[in-house]
C-alpha cells in the first residue's frame, strides 16, 4: 500500500483548471476545424484547366476559367456555380445557360437541388422557369453538366457573363420509400377531403 500526500485545495483547484483548459482548448480546436471550410476538399488540376473538388461525399467539376464559385461565408447554405458562357437573353424569352458544373456524389442519401441566386431577379429580371432544379444521382456523366432555363421578365434585353455567378447548389437529405403499385381506387380511404382547394371552399 502506498502512501499518498493529501491534495490541498489549491493543487485540486489547479487540476480542474488545467483540465477544463485542455477541454476548451479541444473545442477550440474542433471549431477552428469546422470553420475552415475547404478543409476536407482536395483540389486537383488537369492539364486543360478544369478543376475536380474533391469532397468526403461527393466531387464537383469545375471547368476551366471558372473562378467565382464555393460557399461564400462559414454559414452559406448555397454552393455558388457560374455561367459557363456568355449570352444575351432578349425580353419575354427564355434561354439555357449551361454553368459546365458536374456533380457526383458517393453519399446515395443526399441530391443536389439548384436554386437560381436571389439577387438574379432584382438586378437582371431573370427567374429559372422550373424554380427548382433537381439533379438526378445518375446525372454524373462527362456530358451531364448543370445548366439554368432562365426567363427574362422585364422589358429590356438582359446579359450573362461568362463567370457571372447565376445559381447556388443546395444538397438535400431525401428518403426513397417502396412503393406498391395499385388501379383500384376502392383501397384507398373511403373519407376525403374534397379534391384540390377544398380548403378554400365555404
Amino acid at each position: 500500500m502506498t502512501w499518498r500526500q493529501p491534495v490541498t485545495r489549491v493543487q485540486r483547484n489547479f487540476f480542474f483548471l488545467e483540465r477544463n483548459t485542455r477541454f476548451q482548448r479541444k473545442r477550440c480546436i474542433v471549431a477552428k476545424q469546422r470553420m475552415n471550410l475547404h478543409q476536407k476538399e482536395r483540389k486537383f488540376e488537369n492539364p486543360g484547366g478544369s478543376i475536380f473538388l474533391i469532397m468526403d461525399e461527393g466531387m464537383i467539376y469545375i471547368p476551366e476559367g471558372i473562378k467565382d464559385v464555393g460557399y461564400k461565408t462559414h454559414d452559406s447554405v448555397g454552393y455558388d456555380i457560374c455561367s459557363n458562357e456568355t449570352l444575351k437573353i432578349p425580353p419575354k424569352t427564355s434561354k439555357l445557360i449551361d454553368t459546365g458544373i458536374i456533380v457526383k456524389l458517393h453519399n446515395k442519401k443526399i441530391f443536389a437541388s439548384v436554386f437560381v441566386r436571389s439577387s438574379l431577379p432584382v438586378k437582371k429580371n431573370l427567374i429559372m422557369l422550373n424554380s427548382v432544379g433537381i439533379i438526378d444521382l445518375d446525372y454524373c456523366g462527362r456530358e451531364d453538366s448543370i445548366k439554368l432555363n432562365l426567363y427574362n421578365f422585364g422589358e429590356n434585353e438582359s446579359i450573362i457573363e461568362k463567370g457571372e455567378r447565376i445559381g447556388q447548389i443546395v444538397f438535400l437529405r431525401f428518403e426513397k420509400p417502396d412503393l406498391n403499385i395499385i388501379y383500384d381506387k376502392k383501397l384507398l380511404d373511403k373519407s376525403n377531403r374534397g379534391g384540390f382547394g377544398s380548403t378554400d371552399k365555404k
